[in-house]
């Protein structure tokens, strides 16, 4: 069985996922959504199958979107696969404490039954429910807003009349002219390989006249990546925060080859002014880094966002699951490396975050998938870190630069929690240009688990330790020579 995370909604004292499984080698017929529930020490505490007795159409594993309507009833966006490979969104009522799906609606557009139908947002006021998508036509994409009632009834169907050839819409809200504005990426070079994308912010009346339209004013261009990600906010003083990811290309290294940074931008509530604009990155250019972006939340002290790392040259910086996180006021403050080391040095091919949500205590959740080499499956991945984003406490006191230069091993690795139950969490605190060798052995001294890694300073990784039986062990690491090693005692509960 195979599962993805798609959306995460908090509550007080637990958490749930939305997200979807299947049983075949690649999402086809039978993906299936589901709803899991978790309590906040990260304990399974009920998991349903979403079952809608009015349609069997399969579903497509991609973007999940919420509105809440009561404590415990929310309006779910997804899409099924009515007529592969054409999309329909499929909107249903869903009861989290029981799994229960109450309505449900398949949303198609008789104008175009036969292209890519796309949802891009929701929200719900007023007893209205107010859903924005797009239609990918064959060298154009359309934009629509469609208004319900709560028994899903039609009010209106908005087409978005721009003379835009491509956008996707990202962040859609309703002006107190009872018009929308909507923050779409546009592509600037349709039909041409310069994949030229920026964010542009649309202002409409109710009929879907464009009364105001306005690129964002960022030095830089964006990739194209951005269609699955939810990577538009609102902060507490009404400006934008836009997340995405610019490409540098070189085209005489092969034809698509490049370097993509993420950024985070700010932006004035009248989309005029650039207020601040940041660019992560903390990896060589050499290795021709690639990230993709995915989601943001807002924290007290900033924004923090998620994406995945994947590096095709194949060097010592290994796919990574990453947060980054900037201040209110634009400042780099930290961006940090997750992996799933296992004991297998290539179980894991590739990792994604793709939602983040800032629990009631201050701490962060996020969840996406891994992709399983060893069972060849996709896994859901679901993190809870603290406010640094750390799962071992204190991740943010790495060495410096100067100190990872030598592969010495004297205290360089922090482990967490002990004791430990499924998971350790280790801690590098210095880059290696040598392989470490790290095993677990027993009290008795029998190696029970082992194998070698390339640490790096900051990145945080975790090994499972369920099958192992109760006790106490000892974690050790070493140099490939096994002359340096450092010790830590843990209980496995």
């Amino acid at each position: 069985m195979q599962g993805v995370c798609r959306a995460i909604i908090l509550k007080d004292s637990t958490f749930h996922i939305l997200g979807h499984r299947y049983d075949t080698a690649g999402a086809g017929s039978n993906v299936k959504p589901w709803l899991g529930e978790f309590n906040y020490d990260g304990d399974l505490t009920s998991l349903f199958p979403l079952v809608d007795s009015l349609y069997d159409t399969p579903f497509y594993p991609g973007k999940i979107l919420y509105a809440q309507k009561t404590d415990n009833i929310y309006y779910v966006y997804s899409v099924r696969l009515v007529e592969s490979p054409y999309y329909t969104p499929y909107l249903f009522e869903l009861n989290i404490s029981t799994g229960q799906v109450l309505k449900s609606k398949l949303l198609s557009n008789s104008d175009y039954p036969d292209f890519i139908n796309a949802p891009a947002s929701i929200l719900f006021d007023n007893d209205i429910i107010t859903l924005c998508n797009y239609i990918k036509l064959e060298d154009s994409i359309k934009m629509f807003i469609t208004n319900l009632d709560t028994l899903f009834n039609e009010l209106s169907l908005i087409e978005v009349k721009s003379n835009i050839k491509v956008q996707f819409p990202k962040y859609l809200r309703k002006t107190i002219k009872n018009g929308f504005e909507i923050v779409a990426i546009q592509e600037f070079n349709p039909g041409t390989e310069d994949f030229n994308y920026s964010f542009v912010y649309f202002e409409i009346d109710s009929s879907g006249i464009v009364l105001n339209y306005k690129i964002a004013p960022t030095s830089v261009s964006i990739s194209n990546n951005l269609y699955v990600s939810n990577c538009v906010l609102v902060n507490s003083q009404g400006d934008w925060v836009l997340y995405g990811d610019h490409s540098t290309f070189y085209p005489d290294t092969c034809m698509f080859c490049s370097i993509d940074r993420p950024y985070l931008f700010s932006v004035s509530t009248d989309f005029n002014s650039l207020l601040w604009e940041t660019r992560f990155f903390d990896v060589p250019d050499l290795i021709e880094p690639y990230y993709d972006v995915y989601s943001i939340t807002a924290v007290d002290d900033g924004f923090i966002a998620t994406a995945s790392f994947r590096n095709f040259s194949l060097t010592k910086f290994p796919d990574s699951g990453v947060l980054l996180k900037a201040a209110l006021n634009g400042d780099s403050l930290w961006m940090k490396h997750y992996i799933p080391l296992d004991w297998d040095e290539y179980r894991v091919v590739w990792t994604s975050l793709k939602d983040i949500k800032t629990t009631p205590f201050g701490t962060i959740i996020a969840a996406g998938e891994i992709s399983d080499r060893d069972l060849m499956i996709i896994r859901p991945w679901i993190l809870h870190l603290d406010k640094d984003g750390c799962l071992v406490p204190g991740c943010n006191l790495v060495g410096t630069e100067d100190e990872t230069k030598n592969n010495a091993l004297s205290d360089v690795f922090k482990i967490f929690p002990n004791p430990a139950t499924d998971e350790i969490y280790l801690l590098s605190t210095k880059s290696f240009t040598e392989s470490v060798n790290i095993r677990i052995v027993s009290n008795s001294g029998t190696i029970i688990k082992e194998r070698n890694f390339f640490p790096i300073s900051g990145y945080q990784y975790s090994l499972p330790i369920e099958d192992i039986p109760a006790g106490i062990y000892y974690l050790i690491l070493s140099d490939d020579n096994g002359i340096q090693s450092e010790s830590h005692k843990f209980v496995k509960q």
